[in-house]
Protein backbone atom coordinates (compact mmCIF):
# COMPACT_ATOMS: atom_id res chain seq x y z
CA UNK A 1 0.00 0.00 0.00
CA UNK A 2 1.58 3.57 -0.63
CA UNK A 3 3.21 5.16 0.31
CA UNK A 4 6.56 3.17 1.08
CA UNK A 5 10.01 3.14 0.68
CA UNK A 6 11.99 0.53 -1.13
CA UNK A 7 15.76 0.02 -1.76
CA UNK A 8 17.92 -2.13 -3.61
CA UNK A 9 21.79 -2.69 -3.85
CA UNK A 10 23.14 -1.75 -7.52
CA UNK A 11 25.72 -4.07 -8.79
CA UNK A 12 24.26 -6.89 -6.61
CA UNK A 13 26.51 -9.41 -8.56
CA UNK A 14 29.55 -7.66 -7.65
CA UNK A 15 31.80 -9.41 -5.68
CA UNK A 16 34.34 -9.03 -2.86
CA UNK A 17 37.19 -11.73 -3.93
CA UNK A 18 39.14 -13.36 -0.84
CA UNK A 19 42.62 -11.03 -1.95
CA UNK A 20 40.24 -7.54 -0.63
CA UNK A 21 38.66 -9.24 2.30
CA UNK A 22 38.97 -7.13 5.28
CA UNK A 23 39.75 -3.92 2.91
CA UNK A 24 37.47 -0.62 3.31
CA UNK A 25 34.92 -1.14 -0.12
CA UNK A 26 32.42 0.88 -1.94
CA UNK A 27 28.73 -0.22 -1.89
CA UNK A 28 26.35 1.68 -3.47
CA UNK A 29 22.38 1.55 -2.71
CA UNK A 30 19.51 3.09 -4.32
CA UNK A 31 17.04 4.26 -1.99
CA UNK A 32 13.62 5.03 -3.37
CA UNK A 33 10.25 6.64 -2.41
CA UNK A 34 6.59 5.20 -4.12
CA UNK A 35 3.73 7.24 -3.32
CA UNK A 36 0.22 8.63 -5.05
CA UNK A 37 1.06 12.26 -5.15
CA UNK A 38 4.31 13.31 -7.00
CA UNK A 39 4.71 16.10 -4.24
CA UNK A 40 4.54 13.83 -1.36
CA UNK A 41 7.02 11.77 -3.37
CA UNK A 42 9.59 14.52 -3.24
CA UNK A 43 8.70 15.76 0.13
CA UNK A 44 9.79 12.12 1.78
CA UNK A 45 12.90 11.78 -0.89
CA UNK A 46 13.65 15.13 0.74
CA UNK A 47 12.94 14.31 4.42
CA UNK A 48 15.18 10.58 3.74
CA UNK A 49 17.89 12.62 2.73
CA UNK A 50 17.76 14.69 5.62
CA UNK A 51 17.27 12.17 7.97
CA UNK A 52 20.86 10.70 6.20
CA UNK A 53 22.63 13.71 6.66
CA UNK A 54 21.56 13.90 10.25
CA UNK A 55 24.21 13.08 13.22
CA UNK A 56 22.79 10.72 14.90
CA UNK A 57 22.26 8.11 11.64
CA UNK A 58 26.15 8.55 10.52
CA UNK A 59 27.33 8.29 14.46
CA UNK A 60 25.34 4.89 14.70
CA UNK A 61 27.01 3.47 10.98
CA UNK A 62 30.17 4.92 11.67
CA UNK A 63 30.26 2.57 15.11
CA UNK A 64 29.87 0.26 12.80
CA UNK A 65 32.39 0.67 10.64
CA UNK A 66 30.02 2.41 7.68
CA UNK A 67 30.46 5.75 6.70
CA UNK A 68 28.15 7.60 4.11
CA UNK A 69 30.55 8.96 1.32
CA UNK A 70 27.47 10.58 -0.58
CA UNK A 71 24.12 11.27 -1.07
CA UNK A 72 22.80 11.80 -4.74
CA UNK A 73 19.64 14.88 -5.94
CA UNK A 74 16.71 13.10 -5.88
CA UNK A 75 15.53 11.54 -9.03
CA UNK A 76 11.93 10.97 -10.49
CA UNK A 77 11.80 7.36 -11.39
CA UNK A 78 7.93 7.19 -12.33
CA UNK A 79 6.61 4.19 -13.35
CA UNK A 80 3.11 4.43 -15.86
CA UNK A 81 1.08 0.89 -15.13
CA UNK A 82 -1.26 2.46 -17.73
CA UNK A 83 -4.56 2.37 -15.06
CA UNK A 84 -2.13 3.98 -12.57
CA UNK A 85 0.90 6.32 -12.23
CA UNK A 86 2.99 5.23 -9.40
CA UNK A 87 5.19 8.20 -8.53
CA UNK A 88 8.67 7.17 -7.42
CA UNK A 89 11.79 9.33 -6.48
CA UNK A 90 15.08 7.61 -5.21
CA UNK A 91 18.38 9.01 -4.32
CA UNK A 92 21.51 6.80 -4.70
CA UNK A 93 23.75 6.87 -1.59
CA UNK A 94 27.29 5.31 -1.54
CA UNK A 95 28.22 3.55 1.63
CA UNK A 96 32.32 2.71 2.43
CA UNK A 97 32.18 -0.28 4.46
CA UNK A 98 35.36 -1.34 6.63
CA UNK A 99 35.18 -4.78 7.67
CA UNK A 100 38.25 -4.65 10.29
CA UNK A 101 36.70 -1.85 12.15
CA UNK A 102 36.35 -2.57 15.63
CA UNK A 103 34.50 -0.03 17.97
CA UNK A 104 36.14 -0.26 21.09
CA UNK A 105 33.45 2.01 23.25
CA UNK A 106 30.69 -0.59 22.36
CA UNK A 107 30.70 -4.12 23.64
CA UNK A 108 29.48 -7.10 21.24
CA UNK A 109 29.18 -7.15 17.34
CA UNK A 110 26.40 -6.07 15.05
CA UNK A 111 24.20 -9.30 14.14
CA UNK A 112 21.59 -7.68 12.06
CA UNK A 113 20.48 -4.43 10.71
CA UNK A 114 16.23 -3.99 11.16
CA UNK A 115 14.93 -1.06 9.88
CA UNK A 116 12.02 0.48 12.22
CA UNK A 117 10.66 2.88 9.74
CA UNK A 118 6.73 3.83 10.68
CA UNK A 119 5.21 6.63 8.61
CA UNK A 120 1.97 7.59 9.58
CA UNK A 121 -0.38 9.63 7.05
CA UNK A 122 -2.05 12.66 9.14
CA UNK A 123 -6.15 12.74 8.13
CA UNK A 124 -8.00 15.80 7.84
Amino acid sequence: QLPFFSWTIANAHQRITFKHVGEPFLKVIQLKVHCDDPLEASDRIEWLQNVLGSMQPQVDLAQQGISIVEVSDPEPLDEDWTIAVENQVGVTVTLMINPDYRDQTQVGELDSVEPNIKITKEKS
